[in-house]
């Protein structure tokens, strides 16, 4: 069985208007290594912001910046399949590095980050875009929270007064 029949995106949901597979295709993974390095990144990242920020936002973070990451993949690249979580993940890191500075899993994060530009480097000679508008998706929601968020819960770096 081919992974657009089990719900993987390709440019084709641009003119068949399946979005849902922006979705769907966040759970499919080609490589069994790839889902086990995003499903043990993502549990360890995910269970910390989940405790620190609650669950809504860690689903938040999640699903917005893997549509967007998916939605970046087939727009950039409409004739691949588009598979993975890595999109997410990328989101999550984008979320500890700025909810949670100071925690030691912004250097995980960051590891993760550095793992995925060099194996988007070894694989496109560049960053795949997905990945970008995941971590990008995953800044602003965070910067977004930071600033809907009473005082308590901003990291000290925003609390201080100029």
């Amino acid at each position: 069985m081919r992974l657009p029949q089990l719900g993987a995106a390709t440019g084709e949901l641009f003119t068949t208007h399946e979005w849902w597979r922006l979705l769907v295709s966040q759970f499919l993974h080609v490589h069994f290594l790839h889902m086990l390095f995003n499903t043990t990144c993502i549990f360890v990242l995910a269970s910390t912001l989940e405790r620190t920020r609650g669950w809504r936002l860690l689903v938040s973070l999640y699903l917005i910046g893997g549509l967007a990451g998916q939605a970046a993949s087939v727009w950039y690249y409409p004739d691949l399949v588009t598979d993975g979580s890595s999109q997410a993940l990328m989101a999550l890191c984008a979320g500890v590095f700025i909810l949670l500075p100071r925690n030691k899993m912004a250097w995980f994060a960051g590891l993760i980050v550095a793992i995925q530009i060099a194996l988007d480097v070894h694989a496109i000679a560049g960053i795949k875009a997905g990945h970008v508008h995941g971590f990008a998706a995953g800044l602003l929601i965070s910067l977004s929270s930071l600033l809907a968020s009473p005082d308590i819960n901003r990291p000290a770096m925003l609390n201080e007064s100029t």
